[in-house]
This record gives structure tokens, sequence and C-alpha cells, in this order.
């Protein structure tokens, strides 16, 4: 499946990516200080898993905090 040009430009965006880094430090970080160590486990396994299979560091850290926020959220 094919992404719209500008989904496939941001994706690949440096500057993107370094905000989504930022990002996902400060959610990091803010599950730590809540104690909310699943969070943490289930952001690192889906990073890693999602960074596996399409090697791309934006689209792991986006998977990566909806995943865990959609259980910090549920939790």
């Amino acid at each position: 499946m094919k992404l719209p040009s500008v989904v496939n430009k941001l994706l690949k965006n440096k500057y993107v990516c370094y905000a989504l880094m930022v990002l996902a430090a400060v959610n990091v970080l803010g599950y730590v200080s809540v104690k909310a160590w699943e969070c943490v486990v289930l952001f690192a396994v889906t990073a890693y898993g999602v960074k596996m299979m399409s090697k791309n560091l934006t689209l792991a850290l986006l998977a990566a905090m909806f995943a865990a926020n959609y259980l910090f959220g549920w939790a």
C-alpha cells in the first residue's frame, strides 16, 4: 500500500523525527514518574517491533506512543 506523498515526506523528514524523539522521551518520563511500568514496557516492545518491520523510526515512535497512551488511558 502506497502512502500519499505528503505523509511519505513527513515520515522521512528528520525534523519530524527529532520532534517525535523529544515527545517520546517526555512521554516515557511521564510514565516513569507515575510508575506506569507496563506502559514503559509496552512502549519499548512496540517501538522495537515496528522498527524491525518498517525500518522507519518516525513510524515506530508514533506507533509506540499510540499503543502506550491507549494502555495508559485504559488503566
